[in-house]
């Protein structure tokens, strides 16, 4: 339940109950084909397909709180939801009401679509020698991606018709679709050195090309409230399918002891990457025509004794999007945009740095197990600040920390125990303002504790 202070979504107090219903199909078929008859080198060809089938149909069904013939409806003074709405107020006692909820019918609240994604591959997976590795090939995707309202589609509404209304002062609500056919290729080359004393290295260079496409609810004009950032959220239903180009080259020791180390250097090209941002009147998506990420990763495993070890991988990223802030206008519900100036700033999402660290415990003869992680994740964009004068939104970094311990109980039970969130950690969202960061919203989810048990067949 809402207390709603803006006029476009009916001001005072409204319920707001969403149904989604889906339905998907989704079907892998794959082969290899050895390509020589000795076991001494690893030489084949893979091939196969894959089918994705997703209907859904969303249904948002609102109430809104309405006065009765005994009383005004008054201000909420304070949080006392459970007197201000007891049961008695909505009580019809000798003709009198104070309070009772209607039930307003909107098109734009009931939407459907389906995604239909068909692919095939081919790959060769070939080994020059002992020493020397290639692995690559190509995927090729069909993809048809639809939503609409579903009485504006059965009343044959084109695009930008004016009864295609959304809630006041948002773009008409578009049918919004992507048809395509996808060519994706991808290759690597490992090269290994082995060593009696050291263990084995690996060289690994790979090279990829894959897409982002934007989900039904990205794609869909209407506006409806969202509880998470307080805020009227619609989509665009302009948003193209986000291309992206990723390098990198990996070194990767595994030790005789059990230890490994690996350094990573990559980068990656995005072509139209999909945001989330302040629009003229709430937030939205859109496409970012370039941006790109590079950087390096050092993960580490190191044993400590018989029962104890250590894993922990480390991060570091530089993230660069040339974003052409806009001016947005709707007129007639039909959006208006007017290029302002282009600034850079980090991408969308992205961390200038991530840590992850676990620490396990294990004690085989007697089936008991213990890991303790934490994590930490550097400021990332969150609501980009789309329009000019609204800022950028950041989520602040919080320090996590988990606790597992499991037992078997026997050959057949065991139980576990898990604690997440154990700092109990506030989230943290706030304006990066020339004058420092302010508050956006700051909010804590609370520890976790789970305590499980299992029986194995």
């Amino acid at each position: 339940m809402e207390k709603i202070k803006d006029s476009n979504t009916g001001a005072g107090i409204n319920r707001f109950y969403r149904y989604l219903k889906e339905s998907i199909i989704d079907t892998r078929l794959s082969f290899e084909l050895p390509l020589a008859d000795s076991n001494a080198l690893l030489r084949k060809l893979k091939f196969g397909g894959a089918y994705l089938r997703n209907d859904r149909k969303s249904n948002n069904i609102e109430y809104k709180l309405v006065a009765g013939n005994n009383a005004a409806l008054e201000n909420l003074q304070n949080e006392d939801l459970d007197n201000y709405l007891n049961d008695q107020r909505f009580t019809l006692n000798n003709g009198v009401i104070d309070y009772y909820y209607s039930k307003p019918f909107f098109a734009r609240n009931h939407s459907f679509g389906y995604t239909n994604i068909a692919a095939t591959y081919v790959m060769l997976d070939y080994e020059f020698t002992k020493l020397l590795r290639f692995a690559g090939g190509l995927r090729v995707e069909k993809v048809n991606i639809f939503t609409d309202i579903e009485s504006y589609y059965d009343l044959g509404y084109k695009k930008n018709d004016l009864r295609r209304e959304n809630i006041g002062g948002f773009p008409l609500i578009n049918p919004a679709g992507i048809d395509e056919l996808n060519f994706l290729p991808s290759g690597s080359i490992i090269y290994k050195l082995k060593s009696e004393k050291m263990g084995q290295t690996n060289f690994r260079f790979n090279y990829s090309q894959s897409v982002a496409r934007p989900s039904m609810r990205e794609l869909s004009d209407v506006a409806i409230f969202d509880n998470e950032f307080r805020s009227l959220i619609y989509g665009n239903s302009d948003l193209k399918t986000a291309h992206i180009a990723n390098y990198d080259f990996r070194g990767e020791s595994f030790f005789k002891n059990g230890d490994n180390l690996s350094l990573s250097l990559f980068y990656k090209d995005f072509k139209n990457h999909i945001e989330m941002g302040f629009g003229s009147a709430g937030i939205t998506w859109d496409n970012i025509e370039k941006s790109s990420v590079k950087g390096i990763e050092v993960e580490a495993r190191k044993g400590l004794g018989k029962y104890f070890e250590i894993r922990a991988n480390v991060t570091l990223v530089k993230s660069t999007s040339a974003f052409i802030r806009k001016d947005l206008v709707i007129l007639e519900g039909i959006k208006v945009y007017t290029p302002l100036d282009t600034i850079n700033r980090p991408m969308f999402g992205q961390a200038p740095y991530i840590i992850n660290s676990i620490a396990s415990w294990k004690l085989d003869s007697i089936g008991l197990n213990a890991t303790l992680s934490y994590n930490i994740q550097g400021p990332r964009l969150v609501i980009a600040g789309v329009v000019k004068g609204r800022p950028d939104v950041y989520e602040l970094p919080r320090h996590t920390l988990d606790f597992k311990v499991s037992k078997k109980l026997g050959s057949k039970f065991s139980t576990s125990l898990l604690i997440r969130d154990i700092l109990n950690a506030p989230v943290r969202r706030a304006y990066k303002l020339p004058s420092g960061w302010t508050d956006f919203d700051n909010f804590r989810y609370g520890a976790n504790f789970l305590l499980s048990f299992a029986y194995k067949l």
